[in-house]
């Protein structure tokens, strides 16, 4: 059960690289598009290098680099499988195969995943540019939206009563010092103490100063939105504000 000379040519016509054959009473192809090659990839991700050469010796004599996620295609009980799966263990978030009766069905999903318009290549990307590790300025005010949305959802009185007057806080140069960035490695004696009255105080001043936000005025937002979340999980579970149980025991 193996690609017909057809459909390889289908693939490799188009720019593709595919290597693999028969594995295990099955057909397995990986099937990628080299960074050079026009078509659907995703911006400022790239595959680890794929290596379809090398010499007696060991050495790598032909390796590709891709700017858009491999695919496997899988041929066993004349069932073709399309496979994406970079999570491991996984599969997780983006991660997909898709089923086809005939390999022709196959090559066409294929070239329209890395050609065409194709929805699992649409999420997958989607899914990339949500877990880098950074925040585009209209990403971080979309996010604020959501925020402000929440708090009006979760506490419409005028004023917003914190349970919580004192908390422990870790000197961010110190969070930064350590390699791991886990706070139970600290002595209690390394925490400074917070007051989320004179936080919020600060912050209600920023409102008439007119002045830019300091590092010290980015912390004491973060403390408030820390205890706001906590309040508003236990509002969830215990009901909303105003509720004549008390929510939240010490």
């Amino acid at each position: 059960m193996d690609l017909s000379t057809e459909n390889k040519e289908r693939l490799t016509g188009k720019g593709l690289i595919l290597f693999g054959g028969e594995y295990r009473m099955a057909t397995r192809y990986t099937i990628f598009k080299p960074k050079e090659v026009e078509g659907n990839h995703i911006e400022n991700w790239e595959s680890i290098p794929i290596i379809t050469g090398m010499n007696t010796k060991g050495e790598v004599t032909e390796e590709y680099i891709s700017n858009c996620p491999p695919l496997t295609l899988w041929g066993k009980d004349k069932t073709w499988t399309v496979e994406l799966h970079l999570w491991v263990p996984g599969p997780g978030s983006g991660d997909f195969q898709e089923f086809f009766d005939h390999q022709d069905d196959a090559i066409a999903f294929i070239l329209s995943y890395y050609f065409g318009e194709n929805s699992y290549f649409n999420a997958k990307k989607e899914d990339v540019n949500l877990r880098r590790n950074g925040l585009k300025s209209e990403e971080l005010i979309s996010i604020l939206y959501v925020v402000l949305n929440s708090i009006e959802k979760h506490f419409p009185e005028e004023d917003i009563p914190f349970e919580t007057t004192t908390y422990k806080k870790l000197p961010h140069d110190t969070w930064q010092d350590f390699p791991f960035g886990a706070p139970s490695k600290y002595h209690v004696s390394q925490f400074d103490l917070g007051m989320l009255g004179t936080d919020a105080h600060e912050l209600k001043k920023l409102i008439y100063s007119g002045k830019d936000f300091e590092a010290e005025d980015w912390k004491r937002l973060s403390s408030v939105f820390f205890e706001l979340g906590q309040l508003a999980h236990r509002n969830t579970k215990n009901g909303p504000p105003g509720n004549t149980k008390r929510p939240y025991t010490k």
